[in-house]
């Protein structure tokens, strides 16, 4: 691995010149040529900048924070698995542009009495933040808090700016639009008990869950159907309420739900999608599920860290330009597990 200075002798420019072009962005003072040069040699000598010196240099680190709240209390259990698509797309696009990811739990942003966690926003250590609101934090006081660019992910809070987010109420009357484009018009919804108990208001669910059953519902009451809940994830209680309702499409949160579904299906004798069709609301598009496309509302989370870094870049180098909240829902795909009714 080169230094600078063995790179400055070998393009036989001076420290500061080679400097300029490599790592302070200054490639407009200088010959096209001469910069083709300098980058053709460095890449030769397999020269990497010191970001440390940079960072105390030009007091940016370079180093975007992802901030999230992805374990209990305890520590025992994980919320949302689902969000290494998203993290992978994000790092990729901040690496393209010479960047570092730095995850966090939120528990760092709202700590417990005397967590230590916390220290590291208060230290200033981030160039920006992506925070990924699901559940808890208030977005003022956290913003106060970090004290830098702020883009929020996927937050049950809508920002009118600086937010990328999915439109989950979309995404339940689009799939709802979906089953009933393929003939279906008995179509369930699988909850577990305690959160079918709190319905229609579903109190103290994740905001997701509450707006995609709101989706749903409204998309089955303008086509004239009445939207019916399983209240259980047993395949036992699952089946009874196929073969009493006379369903023909089960919409589900996830893919992970398809395996007591799919067990569902064979206690009632259905065969999956030829007499009954499965839809969840979130399939990961770039996950592999073990060779079988699932049905359902597609959610690309590797294009939303994308998108969520150059929001981030761009608020970095403009902090005063306004930045319009991203809002999408995905697309509606009948995969391997949706059927004509």
């Amino acid at each position: 691995m080169a230094s600078l200075r063995q790179v400055a002798t070998a393009c036989d420019l001076s420290l500061n010149a080679v400097s300029e072009i490599l790592n302070r962005g200054h490639q407009a003072r200088y010959r096209p040529e001469t910069c083709a040069r300098v980058q053709e040699v460095a890449k030769r000598l397999n020269y990497v900048p010191n970001r440390a010196a940079q960072a105390m240099r030009s007091r940016r680190t370079r180093v975007i924070g992802f901030v999230t709240e992805n374990a209990a209390a305890a520590r025992d259990t994980l919320y949302h698995t689902s969000l290494y698509s998203f993290v992978v797309g994000l790092s990729h696009a901040l690496i393209e542009a010479s960047h570092h990811l730095a995850v966090m739990d939120l528990f760092e942003i709202a700590p417990l009495p005397g967590d230590p966690r916390a220290r590291m926003l208060d230290e200033v250590f981030f160039d920006g933040v992506v925070i990924h609101q699901g559940r808890f934090g208030v977005p003022e006081d956290i913003e106060r808090r970090v004290g830098v660019p702020v883009i929020w992910y996927d937050g049950q809070i809508a920002h009118p700016q600086r937010h990328v987010r999915r439109d989950e109420i979309q995404v339940g009357r689009r799939l709802v639009e979906g089953l009933i484009a393929q003939g279906h018009r008995r179509i369930a919804s699988m909850l577990s008990a305690d959160r079918a108990a709190t319905a229609p208001q579903y109190a103290d669910s994740h905001y997701s869950l509450r707006e995609r059953q709101t989706g749903y519902a409204a998309a089955l009451r303008e086509h004239h159907c009445e939207p019916l809940i399983i209240p259980s994830w047993e395949p036992a209680i699952i089946a009874e309420a196929i073969a009493r309702h006379h369903v023909t499409a089960i919409a589900c949160q996830g893919t992970t739900e398809f395996v007591p579904l799919l067990m569902a299906a064979q206690l009632a004798g259905k065969m999956v999608p030829r007499d009954l069709s499965l839809a969840a609301f979130d399939v990961d598009a770039r996950r592999d599920h073990g060779g079988i496309q699932p049905g359902g509302m597609s959610y690309d989370r590797y294009a939303a860290g994308q998108h969520c870094a150059a929001q981030l870049l761009h608020l970095i180098s403009q902090p005063e330009a306004p930045l319009a909240t991203l809002s999408f829902s995905g697309e509606f795909s009948v995969g391997d597990t949706v059927g004509r009714a």
